[in-house]
């Protein structure tokens, strides 16, 4: 007779795995988060962006910085999204943002930045998208609260990598222009 107990034991792993990951996609997804809402006087196609926030690039011209830290800054120019090694600016990444918002953090090697709701997630020592088996965040990036445009200023981000890494409840706060404006 086999015993059926080795069977179990799995199937009981595999679904507390499946229940744990469901709980965890979902008690991101309900974190509290803050938001500051948009100035009526940032529009598309406005600038108040102060000259300390302007940065020269070789090959971009003038762009904005969103964020930076000791190896890397996140800075936007004419419709598009920079990923920049220092302490030379050499560009890591770059991709095109329709939205007019960029939202930007640096946190232990990894850069996230936000194209409205589109999240890139990448390694900040080589540009490359970071890939994950399974990653929850609840950024919502702009929305509408009553009559005030609002757009969200943190983030609660949450992955489970391949090999054995595993991010829980990340709190992000992040470096945001809006519609010309720097709004944190």
């Amino acid at each position: 007779m086999v015993s059926r107990r080795p069977i179990w034991l799995v199937a009981g792993a595999v679904g507390f795995v499946l229940l744990a990951l469901g709980l965890l996609t979902v008690t991101t997804l309900l974190a509290p988060y803050s938001s500051r809402p948009i100035p009526t006087d940032c529009t598309s196609g406005s600038t108040y962006i102060s000259a300390d926030r302007i940065v020269q690039v070789s090959g971009i011209g003038a762009a904005w910085l969103v964020a930076a830290d000791s190896d890397a800054e996140v800075v936007f120019g004419s419709g598009t999204a920079y990923l920049l090694k220092l302490p030379g600016r050499s560009i890591l990444w770059q991709q095109s943002f329709a939205s007019g918002e960029i939202s930007a953090a640096l946190q232990s090697g990894t850069a996230y930045v936000f194209d409205d709701k589109i999240g890139y997630f990448l390694n900040a020592t080589t540009g490359e998208v970071q890939r994950h088996i399974v990653e929850s965040d609840n950024y919502r990036g702009l929305f509408t609260s009553g009559s005030a445009r609002r757009v969200q200023t943190d983030m609660v981000y949450s992955a489970l990598g391949p090999g054995a890494s595993l991010t829980l409840h990340l709190n992000l706060d992040f470096a945001v222009i809006a519609d010309g404006c720097v709004i944190a």
